[in-house]
């Protein structure tokens, strides 16, 4: 749901227990820490995502870079 950041984080670290390898639980990670103004995490995040293959995240990247 929109704005339930917090809700978010804790669903994709607890799918991230069974799925360490899944860059979308990193992605979702990503966005939901950047949208909480958390940048050092969601930059973190976002960077793990793309070295597990999702080439999607560059511009998030670049959002949360600024």
């Amino acid at each position: 749901n929109i704005g339930e950041y917090q809700s978010a984080i804790q669903a994709a670290q607890n799918i991230l227990k069974q799925l360490p390898e899944n860059p979308d639980c990193y992605k979702i990670l990503g966005i939901a820490h950047g949208e909480l103004k958390h940048k050092a995490q969601a930059l973190q995040y976002l960077k793990k995502a793309q070295e597990l293959g999702d080439d999607s995240v560059k511009k998030l990247l670049e959002r949360y870079n600024k």
